[in-house]
């Protein structure tokens, strides 16, 4: 009887034992789930304001970007319209310095005279001068002329650019142009020259050009030829 006592005894106080580590280990497991959540929420707030963090940057450096290329943009657009004014003033500049530097002038040689006297004898002699028709071994031709430049430097420069010949003992005695010589028709016979239509006083490597002048050649036979 004492036995069966004692066993059930055992019996419960096992089951009492049993119950309670249940219960403990309930308790426990929900504890652990409850600061599972709490870290949970935890990890996610934290997640969310990092998120958040990180989109204010992202969105504050989009702005900075937006900003700065708005700037350069802007930069970029009055550069183009500061470097049109600089080079439009600097082509005005060196248009300035190129008239101030050369001179426009008009330049032609005519044989008129000699023509005229070309059916004349010489000592029994027909001329044949070969001279061209038109009463113009160059005719009229404009040139741009370095400031300075001289009668003689015009006709040099035209006799250059229309492959005539040129013949002088100085640049202020001309002897030839083209294929007339002086003394060709009588022994008074030569070129001369005239700016503007008038005789000047200076011999042809003296004389200064000045812009929009007109220089003629002539070929005189005698002193009335003017």
């Amino acid at each position: 009887m004492k036995r069966k006592i004692i066993i059930i005894v055992l019996c419960a106080a096992l089951a009492a034992v049993g119950v309670g580590f249940a219960v403990f280990s309930s308790a426990g497991e929900r504890s652990q789930k409850t600061q599972t959540a709490a870290e949970s929420a935890q990890l996610q707030a934290l997640t969310g304001g990092e998120n958040a963090q990180s989109t204010e940057k992202s969105s504050a450096k989009e702005s900075a970007l937006s900003k700065t290329e708005k700037s350069t943009t802007e930069k970029r657009a009055e550069a183009p319209a500061g470097e049109r004014g600089e080079k439009t003033a600097e082509t005005q500049r060196q248009t300035e310095k190129t008239q101030s530097e050369s001179v426009e002038i008009t330049i032609s040689v005519t044989c008129k005279n000699a023509l005229r006297y070309e059916s004349t004898t010489k000592e029994g002699e027909e001329l044949e001068l070969d001279l061209p028709q038109s009463g113009y071994i160059i005719e009229s031709t404009r040139l741009t002329l370095e400031s300075g430049a001289t009668v003689f430097d015009a006709l040099e420069a035209a006799c250059r650019e229309s492959g005539v010949p040129l013949g002088y003992q100085s640049k202020s005695y001309i002897t030839r142009i083209g294929n007339l010589e002086e003394k060709a028709c009588t022994g008074a016979s030569g070129w001369m020259y005239r700016v503007n239509g008038e005789n000047p006083t200076k011999g042809a490597s003296k004389y200064i050009l000045e812009n929009g002048d007109a220089v003629e050649w002539y070929y005189v036979t005698s002193s009335a030829d003017r």
